[in-house]
């Protein structure tokens, strides 16, 4: 074997590290790191109705940040046909809340449920909670589902839109770099 052929195959053995490290490294994927966080409807809020989902929304993110101790938050739901006739629009609030003494934080993610009723409406959560139950483990997302009355609902929390398992609705927590898609089924454990 001549030097060249040797150069040549050295190279190519090179080239062909190089790509499978790249492909490795492209396909390697990571669940967003993230609490899931759970809580009751705040006893300012029962009964409470208002005029539009944003002053329900508004109003009730106010009176659950005071409740736990958060002053920076963010609340994220999307209205659809589908919720719309269901007269319950799942939403999440955002929130980072240290973790240990050192100041380090971590991002929480806690559920609530936009009802409405005679075109009013109402904002609730609910403490009880579980692991996603309509989809398989993966390293591309998290997920947690939350029993409401007669439904589940499953969260599914992913860095990348593409993962998202079909969902009712796909939410984009853009100050969070993450995509969140809410699945409702009938199935209540509760």
């Amino acid at each position: 074997m001549g030097t060249k052929a040797r150069w040549i195959s050295s190279a190519l053995i090179v080239l062909t590290i190089v790509g499978l490290i790249t492909l490795w490294e492209f396909n390697k994927f990571e669940q967003p790191k993230y609490i899931s966080s759970f809580g009751d409807t705040p006893e300012s809020m029962e009964g409470k109705e208002f005029d539009t989902i944003d002053e329900a929304v508004n109003q009730f993110a106010k009176a659950y940040s005071k409740e736990i101790g958060v002053s920076s938050y963010d609340t994220f739901y999307k209205v659809t046909d589908k919720f719309e006739q269901q007269h319950q629009i799942p939403g999440v609030m955002t929130f980072d809340f240290l973790i240990d003494n050192e100041n380090h934080k971590m991002l929480h993610i806690s559920p609530f449920y936009i009802n409405e009723k005679n075109n009013k409406y109402s904002v609730m959560a609910f403490s009880g909670a579980g692991n996603a139950q309509t989809v398989k483990d993966s390293p591309k997302y998290g997920g947690f589902y939350q029993p409401i009355e007669n439904y589940n609902y499953d969260f599914i929390v992913s860095k990348h839109k593409k993962y998202i398992p079909k969902s009712d609705v796909v939410i984009h927590l853009k100050k969070h770099k993450i995509y969140m898609g809410i699945i409702r089924y009938k199935d209540s454990f509760f």
